[in-house]
Formats: C-alpha cells, sequence, structure tokens
C-alpha cells in the first residue's frame, strides 16, 4: 500500500499590518484619483456644456423667430427677463421677481419673472416674452431651457434683454475650463460687455449690470419677503431656505397684514407666540436687514433681551449666538456672543412708522455697524474672531434664549448674508425698496 502524506499549508493570508498597508495604499490612491480627476470640477463642466447649448438653442429659435414676425416686437426695452420662476406667482402674466432677493438694477429698468407653472413655456407666458408657436410649425423650440442650477443666490440663471429689435441673452459659468483664462474660455473671447459672462444675441451690450459679478457677491444665505398673504410656508428668494410659520394667525390675513410701499403683505408678529422657523447657519462676516414697523421695545440692551426681528439665540454663558432686534430704549441693535457685547443705534426705530433696518458684523475686529432707512447710524466693536454657530435654527420674530420678547409688530423683506454688504449697497436695498 503507498504511502501518501497529506501536505498543509502554513500560509494563513495576509497578517494585520499586510492588510493596514493595503488599505493606506487604496486610500492614498483613491485621493489622488480624487484630486486628479476633480468631480465637482468636472460636473461644473458638464453643466456649462449644457449652459452653451441652451444658449445656441436660444439664440437660433430667437433669430428664427425674428426673421418669421419681421418687424415683430421681441419684449420691452428696459426689462430683464430670468429663467428663475418667482414661487409667490400664480398668474401666467409673471411679476418682477420681487420675492427673489435679485441685485437692484439702474433706473429705469426692472426684472420679469413667469410663475412655476408656467416658466418654460414657449407661447409668451414662460420666461421669454417670446410667442413660439409662431414658427413651430419648423421643430424650433418646444419647451424654454433653464440654467442647471437656476439660482440667483449663485447667479446662475439666464438672462434676456432686448431694445426691441435686437436682443442679448446670458448665463455665468461655473467651471474653471469655460471661465476666463480656461482652456475652453468662453466668456473673455465672446465680445460681450462683460468679461466673466457668457453672452449670445445680435448686441452683446444690452445686459444692464454683470450678474456674474453682482449676484454672487451677494452671498445671500436667505431672503424672506414674507409677502405670501396665506398660509404657513414662507418662500425664500435664494432658493436656500424656505422656512415656516408658528403660533397664532394674528394678521389681517392669517398671519400677515398690510405691507410696505407696493408690498400688498407682510409677516404680522403678534408679540406672543409668533415666529417664522428657519434652517440654522453658522456666521463670521454677515450682514443681516428687514424692514419693520412697531410701537414696541425690548426688556434690555444685551442682544438676548431685544425684541428680536431675527436671532438665533442660546441660552447660557459664553455662547456663540446672536440677536438683531428692538432693544429696552427702542433703538435697533445687533450683538453676539461671547461677550454679549451688543451695539445699539443711535436713532428710536419703535415709532409705529416702516423702518429699514441692517446690522453688520466684522469676524476679525468684532465691529457691528447699525443702519437705520439706508444710512449708516452707528458703529461699536464687539466679540471678536469666533464663529457664530448660533441655535439648531434661526427664528423671525423671536428667540430661543430665556429671555425671549416676541416681536410685537410687522416683518418684511427680511434678510441675511455671509459677507459685510457696503453702505452703497445697503443704501441701494433701502432707495428700491428691497
Amino acid at each position: 500500500m503507498t504511502s501518501r502524506k497529506l501536505f498543509c499549508s502554513n500560509d494563513s493570508g495576509f497578517t494585520l499590518i499586510e492588510l493596514l498597508v493595503v488599505i493606506a495604499i487604496i486610500a492614498i490612491l483613491s485621493l489622488v484619483l480624487i484630486f486628479t480627476l476633480n468631480p465637482a470640477e468636472l460636473l461644473a463642466e458638464a453643466r456649462d456644456s449644457t449652459r452653451l447649448s441652451d444658449l445656441t438653442t436660444l439664440q437660433g429659435a430667437i433669430s428664427t423667430y425674428s426673421v418669421a414676425t419681421s418687424a415683430g416686437s421681441l419684449g420691452s426695452s428696459t426689462v430683464v427677463y430670468i429663467s428663475v420662476p418667482d414661487p409667490v406667482v400664480t398668474s401666467t402674466a409673471g411679476d418682477h421677481c420681487d420675492s427673489l432677493g435679485l441685485p437692484s438694477l439702474p433706473s429705469p429698468w426692472t426684472y420679469h419673472c413667469a410663475s412655476p407653472n408656467a416658466y418654460k413655456n414657449v407661447d409668451g407666458t414662460g420666461w421669454l416674452p417670446l410667442d413660439f408657436r409662431v414658427i413651430n410649425s419648423q421643430s424650433v423650440i418646444n419647451v424654454l431651457p433653464a440654467d442647471p442650477k437656476n439660482q440667483t443666490s449663485s447667479g446662475l440663471f439666464y438672462t434676456y434683454e432686448t431694445n426691441g429689435s435686437n436682443y442679448e441673452i446670458t448665463a455665468a459659468v461655473e467651471s474653471g475650463k469655460y471661465g476666463t483664462g480656461g482652456s475652453n474660455d468662453v466668456v473673455s473671447k465672446d465680445n460681450g460687455k462683460y468679461s466673466d459672462l457668457l453672452e449670445k444675441g445680435s448686441i452683446l451690450s444690452l445686459a444692464p449690470i454683470d450678474f456674474v459679478y453682482q449676484a454672487p457677491s451677494l452671498a445671500l444665505i436667505g431672503f424672506w419677503p414674507l409677502n405670501e398673504g396665506t398660509g404657513t410656508i414662507v418662500f425664500d428668494g435664494s432658493s436656500n431656505a424656505t422656512g415656516s410659520w408658528s403660533g397664532t394667525k394674528a394678521g389681517t390675513s392669517g398671519y400677515y397684514s398690510a405691507g410696505y410701499g407696493n408690498e400688498s403683505y407682510a409677516g404680522y408678529f403678534n408679540g406672543s407666540d409668533d415666529a417664522v422657523i428657519l434652517l440654522p447657519q453658522s456666521l463670521n462676516d454677515f450682514t443681516v436687514c428687514a424692514w419693520f414697523k412697531t410701537t414696541s421695545a425690548g426688556a434690555g440692551t444685551l442682544h438676548y433681551q431685544l425684541m428680536q426681528i431675527m436671532s438665533s439665540e442660546i441660552t447660557g454663558v459664553f455662547s456663540n449666538d446672536w440677536g438683531f432686534g428692538v432693544d429696552s430704549n427702542g433703538k435697533l441693535a445687533l450683538g453676539t456672543g461671547q461677550s454679549d457685547v451688543t451695539i445699539p443705534s443711535n436713532t428710536s426705530v419703535n415709532t409705529g412708522s416702516w423702518v429699514f433696518g441692517c446690522g453688520t458684523r466684522v469676524k476679525s475686529t468684532g465691529l457691528i455697524t447699525l443702519f437705520v432707512n439706508g444710512l449708516q447710524n452707528a458703529t461699536g466693536t464687539g466679540y471678536a474672531g469666533n464663529t457664530i454657530t448660533g441655535n439648531s435654527r434661526i427664528l423671525i420674530g423671536q428667540s430661543d434664549d430665556t429671555s425671549n420678547i416676541k416681536f410685537n409688530g410687522t416683518i418684511g423683506h427680511a434678510r441675511l448674508y455671509s459677507r459685510v454688504l457696503s453702505a452703497s449697497e445697503i443704501s441701494g436695498l433701502y432707495t428700491n425698496g428691497q
């Protein structure tokens, strides 16, 4: 009988150290791959490619329409038509984009926005004022394209301007490839008026402002017009942070009463339990603004004692929180943790008339500046160097501190920016009723 030996391998696989080495190598290679490919840049390039295609499509459709209609009008010569719909619009006639927080236009220019249900229509009720049905037998365009992101806060939207017989369409680009100096630079070489804006059309000088420069530089976290007039949803014109009402409906129309200027409504806060609840935001440099009307005052002069217009307060000492509102002396005030130093305006604002108030804060120096009705009113130095993380939410009309003094009156066009607006920008917001 032949004897056989069974051989057993002593190789038990990878050791723990070997496995860790392999994992580390894979991680390094993954990072190299990510940095090499840069997925975010690739996605931005893809969106830019879509923008180029969209504007080429629109250019062809408008040119065909212009020829087909002979001397027909291409729209109003003092209107910027934009591709972002206004969420508060229900009529197919559209509106002036009041809830979108767009940068100011020089006189006599105005904006036009279509409704969410109509903005891609090709019958003249869409974001372009042209009835393409007259040329649709040529299969030119069936749906109006909109920017892949279509956000006013980022400046990523399409615009259309005309002098009646000629036109221009514009778009912003995101990627380095298609931007100024990129390998496929389409913005500085299009012979347009603005070197950082993609412009196409028959006259490339009709756009009244550089939307690439203006809109992104606003760094708009949120713009809440509070002009809905019904319901509990509070729309955000920046498309970043839609809010919701909480409390008792004490206005003449639910949570709303008469607004200022041309606004039919503004948010009415009963001084008891009303608030608009928003998502939290971490702030460094920032600006907060609102139109408001009240005859009431806060309980003290520190930011957590204010009758709050907007805040993100935390109960307790040395908190990185903030409050913007009316103090016990009837002055507009802004303050932050950790020191709780709060700077008041020199002017009383609880007069029962509409007031446009803003406060700015510079992280590096702690400088706080108050503006009343478009003019700088007071400055002071608060706590410097800290990021204002705030609470788990931002509130309009009250705070989460135990000293919470709820706003009693009306608030409209509340805004929050992640940078310090200049005096001229704040003056422009006041002048334009924004």
